[in-house]
């Protein structure tokens, strides 16, 4: 029964339960008790049972197996078959043997290894592969959501030369880490990682090339893949176990990361090092404790190996550069990791560590970036900034993130606007059948990046959808709603 339906998604239906059927954009049943779209939920469930594409299990009416597909998915999948250009008649002659994988004479492409993990919302994820021409060589999704965790993987024989990697996400919250430990990977014949990633907004995009054995191959374009941290999205963890007995905070719109008083704090990423990966940050401090410093772990127990000391009066971790002046200014680091340990870690880790009472110190970083070889774009300043978070972007693209979520109904959240325009503007409060809940102005002064309380008192615990701008603007997104404290 589910390899029937998973196989009805990749043949082109929906669920019976979306609000795309009848002609007229409504739903076929309603079983689960929902819809999904913004048709009512009020259609009876099928006396005879539902069909294959249906969530009827989970209503007393049962799958109806005999139904099969029913008529309108099953025209659908029949017409989508019919239509597609990838199909021919079967013969009897077999198919030519593939090229070879490892460079011999004759060999004219090279294979790759491309790897989804899926979070929470699959119907959001797509993905490309374009040649240098931009067309797409390869593609996939939408996926199925609540398959969170789920591995979709497709192996390629790519002709030699260079490619851009497009993964998108239609809400834009990425595929990691809020609603799932999502991320994407690319990896070549030797299963040597070429990209990867997982935290981003809208698109991510990653230039790559697949190389001929000893052939002359074109340069690597430029812009490589960039991993910006954001500590809103990727909320900043206790790390070390007992060692960590400090304080967190976020700012500068998640780009900014402060901890105090013998803190050892993570944020959960996946990222595999390799001897061409490079961090950048920025760093300071007003308050001097024992070991200030950062780096990367699959565990967690901190180790001396893998921390980077960068200030402190205790000399601890690697010390190559332990070079911070201590006059409390922002200093910028660009440091090649892969010169000191390479593989996979599944945490980047901060400190500012002090075990002897009073047990004061403080570590600030901000605009942390991890790159392969190939530095990230240079930071710019719009010409008009407003206060709130700091001068520093990296686009100049407007932006919106609620956090903390998931949140609760007991405080309020903030709604983060980044490269903002100047104007009256309206947040927008929808339930997921889209009715509107409630409507708040707010009055953005300057450009720049503002900071406004959302308050969640006398919501409902549950999933709500949000619209955030005016007429020329509107940018849209989830946030969850959980009864009591987080």
């Amino acid at each position: 029964m589910v390899v029937a339906h998973e196989l009805g998604h990749i043949l082109g239906s929906q669920h019976t339960h979306a609000c795309v059927w009848n002609g007229n954009n409504t739903a076929l049943d309603a079983c689960p008790g929902f819809t999904e779209g913004n048709c009512a939920a009020s259609v009876t469930a099928p006396t005879a049972g539902g069909t294959v594409m249906s969530y009827c299990h989970m209503n007393k009416v049962g799958i109806n197996y005999a139904q099969g597909f029913g008529q309108q998915p099953g025209n659908l999948i029949r017409s989508r078959i019919a239509a597609a250009s990838c199909l021919q008649a079967c013969t009897t002659t077999p198919p030519p043997s593939p090229p070879p994988s490892g460079g011999g004479s004759g060999a004219t492409c090279g294979n790759v290894t491309f790897t989804l993990t899926l979070d929470l919302f699959g119907s959001e994820t797509t993905w490309e592969i374009l040649n240098p021409a931009g067309v797409a060589v390869d593609k996939g999704g939408p996926y199925v959501d609540k398959t969170s965790g789920q591995i979709v993987q497709k192996k390629l024989c790519l002709p030699y030369g260079c490619y851009k990697l497009r993964i998108l996400d239609k809400i834009g919250d990425g595929i990691c880490c809020t609603y799932g430990n999502g991320a994407f990977k690319l990896q070549d014949a030797n299963n040597i990682v070429i990209a990867q990633g997982g935290q981003f907004t809208k698109e991510s995009l990653t230039n790559f090339c697949v190389q001929a054995p000893g052939g002359n191959n074109p340069p690597p374009p430029s812009g490589a893949t960039c991993t910006n941290i954001d500590f809103i999205k990727t909320p900043p963890i206790s790390f070390g176990g007992s060692q960590d007995g400090g304080t967190a905070t976020v700012t500068e719109a998640g780009k900014a990361l402060t901890i105090k008083n013998n803190a050892w704090k993570a944020v959960p990423i996946s990222y595999n090092i390799t001897a061409n990966t490079y961090i950048e940050f920025e760093f300071r401090s007003t308050l001097q404790g024992e070991i200030h410093g950062f780096g990367f772990d699959d565990d967690d127990n901190i180790s001396a190996p893998y921390t980077f000391q960068l200030w402190g009066n205790q000399t601890w971790g690697i010390t190559n550069y332990r070079n911070y002046e201590g006059n409390s200014a922002w200093k910028k680091y660009t440091i090649k990791v892969g010169q000191f340990y390479t593989g996979a870690t599944t945490r980047l880790f901060f400190a500012a560590d002090m075990d002897a009472a009073p047990y004061t110190s403080e570590s600030q970083f901000r605009n942390v970036r991890i790159y392969e070889n190939t530095p990230c774009p240079t930071f710019q300043q719009p010409e008009t900034q407003g206060a709130g978070f700091g001068a520093n972007v990296l686009e100049n693209k407007p932006a919106v993130v609620i956090y903390p979520n998931p949140t609760n109904t007991n405080t309020k959240a903030q709604v983060n606007l980044s490269a903002w325009p100047a104007g009256q503007h309206d947040l927008e409060v929808f339930d997921l059948y889209g009715k509107l809940i409630r409507t708040q102005r707010l009055n953005v002064a300057t450009y720049g990046e503002h900071s406004f309380d959302l308050d969640t008192a006398g919501l409902p615990a549950g999933t709500y959808l949000y619209k955030v701008g005016d007429e020329k603007l509107k940018l849209s997104g989830r946030v969850v709603v959980i009864s009591g404290q987080l």
